[in-house]
């Protein structure tokens, strides 16, 4: 074999070495976007919402509903249009990939008929994670911000704060959201020292719309928003 065929031959299996590198990196990533799986700077446990979850978010998202919708949240006006909510997987699914990232922060490449919530519990030191996640809390937390909301429309401009103060709960008791999937990450972040569990819910259709009300104020009414009505929740089925 002549010098020159061993080079081509050298070459040869260098360029079909780099061709397997960069074809495993593409396939890595295709699979990382497909299923949410990223490295992150600590170690994680990632669970998908499910079963005794998906009761707990969507009783708990239509018990606070009701008590809107019949009038028995102090300072708020009942809801002629509140809508029962049920569960989504592909909302699911989506909120699950973006709390595996994770960034408290949202994710800003979702349809933007999709609302989305976030919560982040911190605690501990390391390797402490004994703690549960808790949905109920998350949710709690968000409807908690009625404390700082006066029933109007949203108005265009509003501050960050602002809607930082009560957009979380405008997003759980908007009338025409009928739809929540979410999902959550526990881990640890070795930086920070911390245990942390990012939840996150996403709602269609989406709410908080500038110049729109949360619901429209009065008795339930669902007919005269051609919907059913129950009489226990005061909430609207379609």
């Amino acid at each position: 074999m002549g010098l020159s065929t061993k080079i081509y031959s050298f070459l040869l299996i260098a360029i079909l070495i780099i061709v397997s590198i960069v074809m495993t990196i593409i396939m890595k990533t295709i699979m990382d976007k497909l299923f949410g799986r990223h490295s992150f700077n600590g170690e994680t446990q990632d669970k998908t919402a499910r079963g005794k979850d998906i009761d707990v978010i969507v009783n708990t998202h239509n018990k606070l509903r009701a008590t809107v919708a019949l009038g028995q949240l102090q300072r708020q006006p009942p809801a002629q249009n509140m809508q029962k909510m049920t569960w989504d997987d592909q909302l699911a699914s989506r909120a699950q990939y973006w709390a595996e990232q994770h960034m408290f922060k949202h994710d800003r490449d979702r349809d933007k008929n999709i609302g989305q919530n976030l919560y982040i519990v911190m605690f501990g030191g390391p390797h402490s994670n004994k703690r549960q996640h808790n949905f109920t809390e998350a949710i709690t937390d968000w409807y908690e911000e009625h404390v700082h909301y006066t029933y109007k429309q949203l108005e265009r401009g509003d501050s960050a704060d602002r809607r930082t103060q009560t957009g979380h709960y405008t997003q759980v008791v908007w009338a025409n959201t009928d739809k929540v999937g979410c999902g959550f990450a526990s881990f640890y972040q070795t930086e920070m020292k911390q245990d942390q569990i990012l939840y996150v819910c996403n709602y269609a259709p989406s709410g908080n719309y500038e110049e729109e009300y949360p619901y429209i104020a009065g008795k339930p009414n669902c007919k005269a928003h051609g919907m059913s009505y129950s009489d226990i929740d005061g909430l609207c089925r379609r």
